[in-house]
């Protein structure tokens, strides 16, 4: 696990949840807050972070705009919960990346969501309080 840098907007609130056309209702610290999605995220992710929650960020490549990066939870099944890389912005140049803003502590594995010819497994592990910068492992083969 290493820090997130400069070059990707981090704050510590709330998740930003990359889901379009739906509410999304989840707890915080014994309140619940109900947020309308109306689309995909295209702007800074707010990461809620701290205790035995972190998150992830997944550079990748530019051709991998808009593509969505399944998550799971070893040892849990595939369960269709995603985020999509887009630009973000960063200071100096904007990076392409995924962004999982709320994370309960432990071993991840992640694929690109409904590409069965994509056979590419990326294994990332969160520690609560910290955030995960890593590289799609595929960054270089194209699409």
């Amino acid at each position: 696990m290493t820090s997130v840098d400069d070059s990707v907007a981090v704050h510590h609130a709330r998740a930003a949840h990359e889901h379009g056309g739906h509410t999304h209702t989840h707890e915080h610290g014994g309140h619940v807050h109900v947020e309308e999605m109306t689309g995909p995220s295209l702007g800074p992710v707010v990461l809620d972070i701290g205790g035995d929650f972190g998150a992830a960020v997944v550079r990748t490549p530019q051709r991998l705009d808009g593509t969505e990066i399944e998550i799971r939870r070893l040892p849990s099944e595939w369960d269709g919960t995603h985020v999509a890389v887009r630009l973000r912005p960063a200071p100096g140049s904007p990076v392409y990346a995924a962004v999982f803003g709320h994370l309960l502590e432990g071993a991840y594995e992640l694929r690109r969501r409904h590409a069965p010819e994509d056979p590419t497994v990326h294994r990332i592990d969160v520690v609560g309080g910290g955030v995960v910068d890593t590289t799609w492992p595929d960054s270089d083969r194209p699409v």
